[in-house]
Formats: C-alpha cells, structure tokens, sequence
C-alpha cells in the first residue's frame, strides 16, 4: 500500500517596511524552489502604501531595507512601497512615546485573511516589520480576542512556529500585553544590521519563552546561501508530529556553512551573550 501523502505545510509570509508581497515572493525565492513540494507559502501586502510625507529616514534608501520598491509615478503593483504601521515618536515629560500609527488596521486586514482561508496556516515567517508583525500575530492566535482587531473565531489556532529575520519587539505600549510568546520562534540576526541592530532583535528575543536565535554577518537581508538554505529547509520541515520541533543542526553545521554563531533565550538550546551594535533607523 502507497504511503498517503502528507498535506503542504502552509506559511504566511510578511514582508518588510517598503517591501511587498512580491518582493518577499521573490527573497523567498531559494526556499519555494527548494521546498516547492513540502511547503506552500502564502504572501499578503500590508495595507498601506508609503508616501513621500511619511518617509524620512535621513540618507536611508530602501535598498538598505532590501527592497527595490520606488516612489516615483511610475509605480507598479510589484513596485509599490508599503508598510504594516507607520512609527511616531512624540517626548512626554522627558520620555518618548512610541506610537505605531495604522498598526490596529493591520491586524484587522490579517484577521480577514486568515479567517477566509479553507486550510489555516501552520507558521509564519516575516522580515523587518514584517517579523514584529509575526511575533503579534502569533500572538494573537495563541490568545484569540486579546485585542478587538483580533475577535476569536473557530478558524483561528496556534501557530506550530513563527521566522522572524531582522526582527524587533512592538515599541508602542499599547501592544505590550500580547507578550510572553509561547509559540516556538527562530530569530535570524544580521551582526552588521544597522536598520534592525542585534540589539533591538535582542528586545523581542527576550519576550520569546521558546526562542531559538541564529546570526549571521551580513546586514539587512534573509540570507540565502548554501548553507542557511539547508538549514531553513530543515527547520521548516521539523515541526511534524514525528519531527524534530525546531531542534536541527544550525547553518554552520550544514552543508556549505562555515562558523556561526547560536543563541537562546532560554536554556533549552545552545546559548551565547547577548549581542549589540548601533542604533536602529526611526522608519520601523
């Protein structure tokens, strides 16, 4: 008797700050050929488009977020910059308040989203924004009706895992409640990201009861070579009921890699130091 096949593992993926779904389509590129038949990914634009008034991050270009989006009037559907929130900073008695402006709207059109689908999602993998967009979400869908843009609904559940590269922990208070995560998380870390610093990955690595942390020495990007390539495969693909749950060799081990560094914020996985670096940029 054949072997009954076993049904796609489904991931929701969330782009970054003036990226879009088909940007992430395409940086997701060497892992949807690889796991063309394991996995089915799944890509959604954030609701707002960027304009010109809403974007002043010095000499900052959305290159350095790796995206090739445009603000010109030329703007196409696979062009067009977006964001999930748009972040203001305001002092308050000597304090600044962080404000992520739209961020209610987001969780609303994602709420929609998942609810319409017929098979649910088993994780999701998000980048920059779109990773402290995945930390919430999985969030959420631990504890359905936490927040009113979120109500319970019989068709949402518990994420098997959550991605995050480039990740950061939601700066605005309001959200604060939505941490701990229990859900298990892998947080990819550029050591030379100066858009997301080691340091601020390390804010939402600490509320993460399950986390697993992997750096790398490039900058801003969800790397793509041999060796992360095998490692991802083999960690998206470890979360069956006879799998490994997230517990694979790291991409140093794997074939291509060379050393790297691994990090936990609990004492389950291998642990380093914490690690820190510049500041981040205001955009996110």
């Amino acid at each position: 008797m054949s072997a009954v096949a076993r049904p796609p593992i489904r991931i929701l993926g969330l782009c970054g700050f003036s990226q879009n779904k088909h940007v992430m389509h395409q940086r997701l590129g060497f892992l949807r050929k690889a796991l063309k038949q394991q996995v089915e990914f799944d890509f959604v634009d954030p609701p707002f488009v960027i304009e010109k008034v809403d974007y002043a991050t010095g000499n900052t270009k959305f290159a350095d977020f790796d995206s090739e989006t445009t603000m010109d009037e030329n703007m196409t559907p696979e062009t067009t910059p977006r964001a999930w929130f748009r972040s203001k900073d305001e002092e308050v008695n000597g304090k600044t308040i962080k404000t992520y402006i739209g961020l209610d709207q987001a969780l609303a059109d994602l709420h929609k989203y998942l609810i319409e689908q017929e098979t649910p999602f088993d994780a999701v993998f998000g980048f920059s924004q779109g990773a402290c967009m995945a930390a919430l979400l999985t969030a959420l869908l631990e504890r359905p009706g936490l927040h009113p843009s979120f109500p319970a609904h019989p068709k949402l559940k518990p994420l098997k895992y959550c991605v995050s590269v480039g990740g950061f922990i939601c700066g605005d208070e309001a959200y604060s409640n939505f941490y701990p995560i229990a859900t298990p998380t892998l947080h990819i870390v550029g050591l030379n990201d100066t858009i997301v610093t080691p340091e601020r990955s390390q804010t939402l690595i600490r509320v993460c009861d399950d986390a697993r942390v992997e750096k790398h020495d490039g900058s801003h990007f969800i790397p793509s070579k041999a060796s992360w390539k095998n490692f991802f495969v083999a960690y998206l693909t470890s979360f069956t009921d006879e799998g490994l749950q997230g517990d694979v060799p790291g991409p140093s081990s794997q074939p291509g890699g060379a050393a790297s560094t691994t990090a936990s914020a609990n004492t389950t996985r291998p642990g380093t130091p914490e690690v820190t670096a510049g500041e981040e940029k205001s955009a996110l």
